[in-house]
Order: C-alpha cells, then structure tokens, then sequence
C-alpha cells in the first residue's frame, strides 16, 4: 500500500459548496455510501454509485487528489483480483474491488473536506463523549504527520540502499520491515509526548466544556441531506423490485464464463 493512500485522509482548507457544507451533513453522505458499497455486490450498481460521487469530487476541487489517493489502493486491488479470481469468481473479485474503491472515495470526501476541530464538535453536537471526539480528532490531525514522516523515512532508507520496487511479493513485504520499525516507535514516543502534554495542561478535570465556534445547519445541508436519503432509499426499492433496467443486473459470468 502506498503512502499516497493517506493523501485521501489529507484536509485542506478550501472555499468550495463542499467545504462550506457542515460536518455532519458530509458525514450522513459518507455513511449513506458506505451502506450502499456494502450493501451491494453487483458491478452495475456499485459503478454507478462512484459516478454519483465524481460531482461531489469537482464541486471540492479535490478530483486530482483523489486520483492520486487511489494510487494507493493499486496493490490492494491486484491483490484482490488475483486471490478472489482464483478462490471466487472474476466477477466477485471485480465488485469487491469498486466495493473499496467507493468506501475509500467516500470516506476521502469527508476527511479532505472536514478539519478535525469541526469533526470533533459535529460529533459533540451529536451528543458523542468528549474523550472519544478528542481521540478520533487527534489521530486524524496526525494522518498527514504519520504520512509525511513515513515518506522520509523511506527517502533515507533509500539512500542507504534499500530497494523497495523489486522482488516478489514478500521480498516487498519484508522490505517494508526498516520503515515500519522507525514509524512505530516515533508515533510512540509521540504519543508518550501528547500524554504528558495533555496532563500538563489538566485534561479532563472540568466536565463542562465550551466552545469558539458553533456549527450551524443550512437549508442546503439539510436539503442534500434529503436527497441523499431519498436517493438510497429509492435505489433499493428500484431494484430489489427488479424496476431498473437490465444492465444493473449485469455479471461477468454472462460475458466470460470459462474465465468465472
């Protein structure tokens, strides 16, 4: 898996429809996607789902990236391929690949588009405990950190000689032992620093808590939020009654099935 993946988890902040949306109404459309992705496991439909999101992507400004996010995933899905052709069929291990892909391009959206601090207080807004805001919000302000020391860590073991684009598979994995070992143990000592840090300042004594800034719900939010679940809902009334067209019920083993 590439260090690129994590570019997906990458915010920057932007003056787009996307970004200006609120946290929470970009987490019901991730978790919206997220139930779709899995709850599909046809090809058609799971296609047609990572289409709906590429409007999204432009409105963010943030299709680019999320190409580049999905270099990572590169590996993962020829692994895939391969493993669930040879196990399954063609046609299983195709789904579960888009399967990933949307899941992985869904959650891209919220985490590119949304800073940590407005997670954790639409998380709060929704009456989650502090604790688990603050922690969740936490490891994704690192995720760019984790991601950019991993790259630097593997340009010095590269200058030492390290090869990491030959051999076989497990050639590949057991060069990838002298970057996981160094990223291990600085992410350790760097949680040991944010502890300590934490209890300098007192965390967690006062259970009342206030903040700067205050989401706030727009007519757009809860309107997409409405046609987001209108959408779902539709869809699965669509085809479990067998209204939609024909394509959707699309499989490999119609097209290839001496090779599934």
């Amino acid at each position: 898996m590439s260090i690129n993946l994590l570019k997906g988890f990458e915010f920057k902040r932007k003056n787009t429809f996307l970004h200006n949306l609120d946290p929470r109404t970009k987490l019901v459309i991730t978790i919206i996607y997220s139930i779709l992705g899995l709850s599909f496991a046809n090809i058609l439909p799971l296609l047609f789902f990572l289409v709906t999101l590429l409007p999204l992507l432009f409105s963010g400004k943030i299709f680019r990236k999320w190409l580049t996010s999905l270099k990572g995933l590169t590996f993962i899905i020829i692994f895939i391929i391969v493993l669930n052709t040879w196990l399954s069929s063609l046609d299983f291990a195709v789904s579960m690949c888009l399967r990933i892909v949307l899941l992985v391009s869904a959650f891209s959206i919220f985490f590119m588009t949304v800073h940590p601090d407005e997670l954790a207080l639409s998380l709060q807004a929704m009456k989650v405990p502090f604790s688990f805001t603050f922690t969740l919000s936490l490891a994704t302000r690192f995720i760019p950190t984790l991601a950019a020391e991993a790259q630097n860590i593997i340009d010095a073991q590269r200058s030492r000689g390290l090869e990491l684009e030959k051999g076989n598979v497990l050639v590949r994995v057991k060069n990838m032992v002298p970057i996981l070992i160094p990223l291990i143990i600085n992410s350790i000592k760097r949680a040991f620093s944010i502890a300590e840090a934490l209890e300098s300042k007192a965390f967690g004594t006062t259970g009342v808590r206030t903040n700067f800034f205050e989401l706030r719900m727009r007519k757009r939010d809860y309107l997409l939020i409405f046609i987001m679940i209108a959408f779902a809902i539709c869809f699965f009334i669509l085809y479990f009654s067998h209204a939609l067209p024909g394509a959707f019920y699309f499989s490999l083993n119609d097209v290839f099935p001496t090779l599934v």
